[in-house]
């Protein structure tokens, strides 16, 4: 199985990987929208994983 690529790194797009992987801009955001996340302010990173599937991290809220 293929490692994981990186498409997302503290908030900004890795525009590379997203084409070399055939990834649009539309899919990763549908993906971001699933996990709750509206912006990419709130993405710590996004990878694409081994079975086509996108996780994404979210940058972890401060504690009071």
């Amino acid at each position: 199985e293929p490692s994981p690529v990186v498409l997302v790194k503290n908030g900004l797009i890795l525009h590379p990987n997203l084409r070399k992987n055939l990834i649009t801009k539309d899919e990763l955001m549908t993906a971001m929208h699933d996990q709750g996340l509206e912006q990419l302010g709130e993405v710590k990173s996004a990878y694409l994983e081994g079975d086509g599937s996108i996780t994404v991290v979210p940058i972890a809220a401060p504690t009071a």
